[in-house]
């Protein structure tokens, strides 16, 4: 269950930093008077985005295979 709680949080923590990020970039693009503008906004944005989600889904592997290894240290206690 401990395990289930840090992969929720982390989940909501990534959520929450991403939508913040998300309404700056929307007031940003609102700003754009140019159409290059609005292409290197848009370039900016996933070269900033990309990062972020390579290093989330390697924080969450990680929750997962630890979650796995208690899982799996708990059933074989059960077992002996």
């Amino acid at each position: 269950m401990r395990n289930a709680n840090h992969i929720q949080a982390e989940a909501m923590r990534f959520v929450n930093d991403s939508f913040n990020k998300d309404v700056q970039m929307l007031t940003r693009f609102g700003h754009c008077k140019a159409p290059e503008d609005f292409v290197n906004l848009q370039a900016e944005l996933a070269a900033t985005l990309m990062p972020d989600y390579m290093e989330e889904g390697a924080k969450m592997f990680a929750l997962f295979s630890d979650a796995s290894k208690a899982g799996l240290d708990d059933l074989a206690k059960s077992a002996n």
